[in-house]
Order: structure tokens, then sequence, then C-alpha cells
């Protein structure tokens, strides 16, 4: 009768199996007591399986009565026994974090950091994405908690910012092109109509693909396996379109077909570490289109794309940043990112019309296989 299962069996409506059990097993027949175990209890009273199905478990066991419950772990070291629990080591008190980390604020020299390798990586064909879940994990924090995913989409806006200023002047054209020719039928012979309208063309499959796999996305690509591999594998793509790509045509050439072509490979970029400057450089490549006018492109094409993913995060994610890694950060990461991108477009530009993506693939490759090293070795963790 103090038999723990006895009592909650019976506040949870199994009375009569209960008291049956009980008899058997006070009368020595422990196999027939096993075996009267209703598999509805054993259902009700079982915490495996989803956190919501656990959820439903627990409450079921605190409005049975019960106050406190044991878990008996096994293995021979703490970290085997946590894992045998299937449990998370939350946050030490200083914010340090062991195991595998839970959410934390990020302090103003994480963010000037991080922002400046977003500023640094986002247009060159190395994976700003990939770059910065490297970092942010290497610095430990969870790398598909909501607020780090939403914080990472969010900076890229200030790299983004960074293009408009600096090309404005091509923004300026283009946008005009379009809004006259919307209007009047005769300009649409104009070249930057023709141009607009392929820009925009080619954003469009990344933002169906990008709602369709948000919550991919967000966690389970998140995985520096998935990142070091993407490093690595895309660096083969890249190579070939570096070496075979005709560059035969300039940007004046470039037609919607190209652009959507681009626009479905930029797609691929969702996975971090294919860098979408990467995908879109090496679709342009592979069209016959000259390094400068893919690069420029890709400059082009990541407004729309950025953008939407940054507003979408700071609208819908909005509680989920306050409350980890704060808006201050936030905001100041985007701010570097700003800055250190402006720079960057212009050495890419130069550095882009006098040498060919060597130096990128060989980077990506040696950073590929030291993550994945790491990650191996338990060093890092995925996520």
């Amino acid at each position: 009768q103090q038999n723990f299962y006895n009592q909650i069996a019976r506040r949870m409506g199994f009375e009569r199996e209960a008291a049956e059990i009980q008899d058997l097993y006070l009368d020595r027949r422990q196999r027939e007591a096993a075996a009267a175990v209703p598999y509805e209890f054993l259902d009700q009273v079982s915490l495996l399986g989803p956190p919501e199905r656990v959820a439903d478990r627990m409450r079921a066991f605190a409005d049975a009565g019960a106050t406190t419950l044991s878990l008996a772990p096994y293995g021979r070291t703490p970290e085997e026994r946590i894992a045998s629990l299937g449990l998370t080591i939350p946050p030490a008190a200083d914010g340090r974090r062991g195991g595998r980390p839970g959410r934390s604020r990020v302090n103003l020299a994480s963010a000037v950091l991080l922002g400046a390798v977003e500023g640094v990586t986002e247009f060159l064909p190395i994976s700003s994405t990939g770059h910065l879940t490297i970092l942010e994990r290497v610095l430990g924090y969870s790398v598909d908690d909501p607020d780090i995913t939403a914080f990472t989409a969010i900076i890229q806006v200030g790299a983004v910012l960074a293009t408009l200023v600096f090309l404005r002047d091509d923004f300026r054209r283009i946008v005009f092109a379009l809004v006259r020719g919307l209007f009047r039928p005769g300009w649409r012979a104009d070249p930057d109509w023709r141009f607009g309208w392929a820009v925009v063309l080619g954003s469009v499959p990344i933002g169906i693909v990008g709602l369709a796999f948000k919550d991919q996305i967000e966690t389970t690509l998140r995985s520096l396996w998935f990142v070091g591999a993407a490093l690595i594998v895309w660096s083969g793509p890249m190579l070939y379109a570096d070496r075979t790509g005709s560059q035969k045509r300039h940007e004046n050439e470039v037609t919607w077909k190209d652009t959507l072509v681009i626009g479905v490979t930029q797609c691929l970029a969702l996975v971090p570490g294919v860098s979408r400057s990467g995908a879109t450089m090496t679709a342009g490549l592979l069209r016959g289109l000259d390094r400068v006018a893919v690069t420029r492109l890709s400059f082009l094409l990541s407004v729309p794309a950025l953008t939407a993913a940054g507003l979408l995060q700071a609208v819908t994610k909005a509680a989920d940043i306050a409350g980890g890694v704060g808006w201050p950060a936030t905001l100041t990461a985007t701010v570097v990112s700003f800055a250190v991108a402006y720079v960057a477009v212009s050495w890419l530009l130069r550095f882009i019309a006098g040498h060919t993506y060597t130096a990128f693939i060989v980077y990506r490759v040696a950073l590929g296989s030291v993550v994945l090293a790491l990650v191996a070795s338990s060093v890092l963790a995925p996520t």
C-alpha cells in the first residue's frame, strides 16, 4: 500500500488493476503481477517520446499528487550519466557554458566580433552563415536556439545596407527603370527594366524554398556537421566553374534565364557552408558570365533575399531576441557588419577583376576539414 506506483495507479483511475496487482505480488506471484499491469497505465507514466508527450505525462504525475521525480542515470562518467537521461547542462551562473549550451546574452565584445565576421564574409564565396555558426559555437552559444538563428539573420541586413550604399547608383537606376516601365510601356525597352525584372525573378526561388523548409534551416542544417561538409563539397562545383567558365558575356548581356538559373542555385545556400555568393557566382560562371558581372549580380541578388530573411526574423523572433542575445548586441553587430561589409565589397570587386577563386576554394576546404575534425573529436559540439 505504500508502493509509489500503487498509489499513482489508483489516483490515475486504475484502482481495480492496482488492487489485483498488489494481491498477486503479496501472494508471491510476481510474473502474474507483472503481466497484469495494463498497457494504458504504462503509457500514462512513461517519460519516453517527444517533448510534448513527456510534458503531458509530467502533468499527469503532478495531477496525481507527485511532487518529486527521481531519475536514475547510468554511465561511468558524469557526461555519460547526463547523456543517458537525455538532459542538457544549463548555463553556469557566470554565463559560461558547458556541454550543450542554453540561451545567453551576447556581450558587446562578442557582438562586435560577430558583426565584423559577417561583414567580411557576406560577399566572399566562403559562407558568412557558416562562419557565424562556427564562431557562435566556439563562443559557447547553442547555434540552433531561436534567438541565435534570428541574430544571425538580422545582422546580415547591415551587409545589405552596405551594398545599397556602395552600389547606390546602380540601384537607383534599376528602381527608376522599373517604376517608369510600369507606367510607361515605352520605357520597357530600357536594358535596366529587363535587368531589374531579371533580378526580381532570380530572388523568388530562395524565398519559396526558404519558407517551405524554414524549420529545417533553423535547426537541423545549423549543425556543424552540415557546415563543415558543405564548405568542402561545394568547393568542387566552384573549382569546376572557375576553371571551365568561358566568361565571354558581360553584365549588359544578363537575361532572365541567367538570373532564374542563378536564383535556383542560390537556394543551395540555405545550407550553411555552401555560401550564397559562392552559389550565385558558380552558377553565373557556368552561364558564361565574367567574374565581375557575376560578383555584381550576386550583390544585387543579396538585397531581396537577405533583407526579407532579416526582417522576417526581426518581426517573428523579437521576443526571443529580447529574452536571449539582446537587442543592444544585435544592433551593435548589425552596425559593425555594415561598416566592415562596405570595405569588403570594394576590395572584392577589385580582387575578382584580376584573380581566380582558387584562394577561396583552398580556404573553404581547409576550414571545413578543421571543423569536421573538431566535431568528430568532440572538441566542438555540432550544435
